[in-house]
């Protein structure tokens, strides 16, 4: 049997093949200009033309556009390291807002032909993730670990339970030990929303 991370492999394979693979390059904004490899640019793909908006906010990064458009501030790849480091990770990706982490992960993730398991009481974000990928949907009760095992019996490719770690809206904790198990059994990959369990770490 595959592991069930072995598709995010051969996808990446794929894409480099194609010569599609993109990268983040480092660079430093400076009004409308770029130092990039140590020579200044013309900054021609930034949100602030010509820098004029650069002089009336008091912060030494701005990062002007998409970071693989407009390159990428290094600022960006320490922090990701820090919070890779913090999260015992290999490697961290930061997003503008929690939101469009959601919707910059999950349809990546899940493919037509695989099955999305999401709790009932997840956050939009979540739930619009879900919606604009092409894998089946199937809500399970809130944190509701029998439930759950019932929906993931169906025929999937792949098979991916959804879930937060602190609810937004109600504020209990998922019940992550059951549901870890339930994932491992049925080798399904499980998306753990951990905004908010993260901020109350931090709080305390």
């Amino acid at each position: 049997m595959k592991h069930k991370f072995d598709f995010v492999t051969e996808t990446l394979e794929k894409i480099k093949s194609r010569n599609l693979y993109r990268k983040l390059h480092d660079n430093r904004v400076q009004g409308p200009y770029i130092l990039f490899k140590k020579k200044k640019l013309i900054n021609l793909c930034s949100n602030d033309y010509l820098g004029l908006g650069s002089s009336k906010i008091p912060n030494l990064q701005l990062q002007s556009s998409s970071r693989l458009v407009a390159g990428n501030d290094f600022s960006f790849s320490i922090l990701e390291k820090k919070l890779a480091d913090h999260k015992s990770q290999e490697s961290a990706l930061i997003f503008p807002t929690g939101y469009m982490a959601n919707l910059g992960s999950i349809p990546v993730l899940a493919q037509k032909g695989d099955l999305i398991l999401s709790d009932e009481l997840n956050h939009a974000s979540i739930i619009e993730a879900c919606r604009i990928s092409d894998a089946k949907i199937s809500v399970y009760k809130h944190n509701d670990a029998e439930n759950l095992k019932k929906k993931i019996r169906q025929k999937a490719d792949r098979k991916f339970i959804v879930t937060e770690g602190i609810f937004s809206m109600n504020g209990d904790f998922a019940d992550l030990k059951r549901i870890s198990e339930i994932a491992d059994k049925n080798n399904a990959i499980l998306v753990l929303d951990d905004a908010h369990g993260l901020i109350l770490l931090f709080y305390y």
